[in-house]
């Protein structure tokens, strides 16, 4: 799969991902900065975004996405510009920084087919085991994971996921999986 973007396409799902602009530095260094990047998400990308699953991690996130039918690629990526200082500004007040807080430009790939769509979805809940947070994926916070066994409301596409695995046990069972074949998502793991 290509490392650079792809053109966005109404109808069409994408990886979106990013990180913090040095290793160094973080996206996220207080609790409270996951819940206003994931307002700020809403705000400004659920109008042109349907969300399929995500992870926040303190240096970067992923999000599977699906662009809005009728949806204006130029407006989409003008509403992620607006984010992204949104989001820089609130923490370089919050942390006494100047500069850029993400990488130039957040990469956002086509998803190519159903095997890499069902692999990115288990990938990104995967992440904080991926990176060490945590050793269990139902015990990280900032993910879309424990919303597909949650009754409250959410703005995760639960049911259309769900349909994707034909059963919520499906898409446990899945996640379990120990040797799954990451040949689909091969990008992400030279990215992380």
């Amino acid at each position: 799969m290509p490392h650079k973007n792809t053109p966005l396409v109404a109808g069409e799902f994408y990886h979106f991902f990013n990180r913090a602009n040095t290793q160094t530095d973080k996206l996220f260094y207080q609790e409270r900065n996951y819940s206003h990047f994931l307002k700020l998400w809403t705000n400004y990308m659920d109008k042109h975004f349907e969300v399929w699953s995500y992870c926040l991690i303190a240096n970067h996130f992923h999000f599977l996405v699906r662009v809005r039918a009728n949806e204006s690629p130029c407006l989409a990526m003008e509403s992620w510009r607006r984010f992204a200082i949104s989001y820089t500004q609130a923490i370089n007040k919050q942390e006494n920084r100047r500069g850029s807080l993400f990488q130039e430009h957040p990469k956002h790939l086509l998803v190519n087919s159903e095997t890499h769509l069902l692999a990115l979805i288990r990938y990104i809940h995967h992440n904080p085991v991926h990176h060490g947070v945590t050793e269990q994926i139902e015990s990280w916070r900032y993910s879309s994971y424990s919303a597909f066994f949650s009754a409250a409301p959410s703005r995760i596409m639960r049911f259309e996921v769900i349909a994707l695995f034909g059963s919520l046990a499906s898409f446990e069972a899945f996640h379990q999986q120990a040797n799954i074949d990451n040949q689909a998502i091969d990008y992400c793991l030279i990215e992380n």
